[in-house]
């Protein structure tokens, strides 16, 4: 299955798992201190498995950020459901939808 991409749409995101949005790009703003430029999450429950992100510094409106989201299943991720339930793989999940928006959104 392909990814699907969407330039400023209103579509929801994945959820992660309670765990923190993993940023693979910052930016530097007032104080020095550094500002997450993509959100990333991943799902896992049953058969429900999505990962996702959005480029946050397109706008401070979230509805109007580029973002991505993925499904997985079966058939086009086997490795997600090789222990039985997808949720072990998690953090391999969240390293995929890592990669997958800095293929999305290049690091400038």
């Amino acid at each position: 299955m392909e990814p699907q991409f969407y330039p400023g749409s209103e579509g929801a995101l994945p959820s992660h798992d309670g765990a923190e949005n993993s940023p693979h790009e910052s930016e530097t703003i007032a104080g020095g201190r550094r500002r997450a430029c993509v959100q990333i999450g991943a799902k896992a429950e049953g058969e429900t498995v999505v990962i996702g992100g959005w480029c946050c510094s397109d706008s401070p409106d979230r509805a109007k950020c580029r973002w991505f989201s993925v499904k997985l299943d079966r058939k086009n991720a086997p490795w997600v459901f090789e222990s039985g339930e997808p949720y072990p793989a998690i953090a391999s999940l969240e390293l995929l939808g890592t990669l997958a928006s800095i293929v999305a959104f290049p690091p400038r």
